[in-house]
């Protein structure tokens, strides 16, 4: 019998019982990381099932694995994704622009992640699925031979409001591959930039401000997201080499695609997923942390934030630009890149010429106020249209 996951360890005594039963309270889930307000009338329902159940109460329960097709539904009021059964990747992760106070699309309807896939390599979840759902937040696990898989959710409008976890039995570190929506990129942060090396007030200590990759899109000045490791380190794209001015005047270089990142993930990790202004404060990266792992705590009102809703001043067309990094996919000296995903790669499985993008970088003083200079030529631009600005052959 594979050992439960922590997110459940600690109800050890509670009854876990099949789905549309619903029991005692359930045991107690991660820190808030939204604010409230950002979460009013959250709530989860799972959908998809064979026999056409749902969850969409508090308590714990049990999906069958007879009872599961290829993938499951996880629908909120602001958030959506689809989880593929076998691996617990996740697909069309979305926000819902459904209207709220913090909302971050312009209540948009905006596929913030295409997929988010760990590379098993060859492992298979096979067990039933362990459902914990209180209020606006969800726990899913699923074990398989050497191998679980846990997912959290908050169903809230923006904050630290999603993180996938892997452990293996032969203790060694899983790849994951995210990819962005149609019309998200990922971009060096400006507001960031002007400020790297400065030493900054954090709760009852300080913090030094490092260089930052967020995303956003070209829909909304407001949304701006962030991918939060735990215990895992970040893929470095040789062929996705950005270089970036600093604000003493060198150069930095920064490897790393405009819609894709990949990360290995060591046993007992996790990738978190942080939005709206939690993304651009300034706070000490995660623990280390491989047992008992949370989301971490909210800090509003106890960290600098270096951009937040004032970001849609950083947009193409008003006279400056948001860094971004890039090429737009990956460069491909022979990566397959995912096919059938309306809207995001439009047919194209090959990418063969590598792309660079020379930004002009902010001053210390601010955003440059002029459009920046950019060599923007992409097989992809061309091919699906893609809305990335205004592109120009070398």
């Amino acid at each position: 019998m594979y050992q439960v996951s922590r997110a459940l360890r600690r109800a050890s005594g509670a009854l876990i019982v099949s789905v549309g039963l619903a029991l005692a309270p359930p045991v107690a889930v991660p820190s808030q990381a939204a604010s409230s307000a950002g979460c009013e009338g959250g709530g989860f329902v799972i959908n998809g099932l064979n026999d056409r159940s749902t969850i969409g109460i508090d308590g714990r329960f049990t999906i069958t694995a007879d009872n599961l097709g290829p993938s499951v539904l996880v629908d909120g009021k602001y958030v959506e994704f689809t989880v593929v059964s076998e691996t617990f990747g996740v697909e069309d992760w979305t926000l819902t622009g459904e209207p709220n106070p913090l909302d971050i699309t312009g209540n948009r309807r905006t596929v913030v992640f295409d997929s988010k896939t760990p590379d098993h390599r060859g492992l298979v979840l096979t067990g039933d699925v362990t459902v914990e759902r209180k209020g606006t937040d969800i726990i899913l696990v699923r074990q398989g031979p050497g191998l679980t898989m846990t997912i959290q959710a908050k169903d809230c409008a923006n904050g630290g409001i999603f993180q996938m976890e892997v452990e293996r039995n032969d203790a060694t570190a899983t790849r994951f591959t995210h990819v962005l929506g149609d019309g998200v990129f990922y971009f060096d942060n400006p507001n960031f930039r002007a400020r790297e090396g400065d030493v900054v007030p954090f709760k009852d200590t300080t913090v030094t401000v490092a260089a930052r990759i967020n995303f956003a899109n070209d829909s909304s000045g407001a949304f701006v997201g962030r991918d939060s490791p735990q215990v895992a380190t970040r893929v470095q794209e040789l062929g996705c080499v950005n270089h970036i001015a600093t604000r003493t005047g060198g150069t930095a270089t920064v490897s790393h695609c405009g819609a894709v990142s990949r990360w290995d993930v060591a046993s007992g990790g996790r990738m978190g997923q942080v939005m709206g202004e939690d993304a651009v404060e300034v706070a000490p990266p995660a623990t280390t942390c491989t047992q008992r792992c949370q989301a971490r705590d909210r800090v509003r009102g106890e960290a600098i934030v270096l951009g937040g809703r004032e970001l849609k001043v950083l947009r193409f067309g008003n006279g400056t630009a948001r860094l971004r990094v890039a090429p737009l996919r990956y460069p491909a000296a022979g990566v397959e890149l995912p096919s059938g995903r309306p809207g995001l790669f439009r047919g194209l499985r090959r990418v063969s010429a590598a792309i660079l993008i020379n930004l002009v970088i902010p001053s210390d003083q601010g955003p440059i106020e002029r459009p920046a200079t950019r060599a923007y030529y992409s097989p992809i631009d061309v091919v699906a249209g893609a809305d990335r600005g205004t592109a120009t052959k070398p």
